[in-house]
C-alpha cells in the first residue's frame, strides 16, 4: 500500500485528529495530534489491511513560536 493511501486510511479513523500528509523531501511524513498519537498507533497496528508491528520514528518539538529573526 503506498505512504499517502494509508495516511488516508489514518485521516479517516482520526479525523481532524490527522493534521496533514507531507511527502515533498526525502522522508514522507504524516501530521498527528499530539493527544492521539497512541490513537493511530492502536489503529497502524491492529487494522488488517496494515499490520504494523514496529515503530520507527516517532519525533516531536516543543516549540513556542518564532524569534526575532523569524525563524
Amino acid at each position: 500500500m503506498e505512504q499517502a493511501a494509508i495516511y488516508e486510511l489514518l485521516a479517516e479513523k482520526l479525523g481532524d485528529g490527522a493534521l496533514g500528509w507531507h511527502d515533498e523531501g526525502v522522508e514522507p511524513f504524516a501530521l498527528i495530534a499530539a493527544d492521539r498519537i497512541a490513537e493511530a498507533a492502536a489503529f497502524l497496528r491492529e487494522d488488517e489491511r496494515l499490520d504494523f508491528d514496529l515503530l520507527m520514528c516517532l519525533s516531536g518539538i516543543d516549540w513556542d513560536g518564532l524569534d526575532e529573526a523569524g525563524k
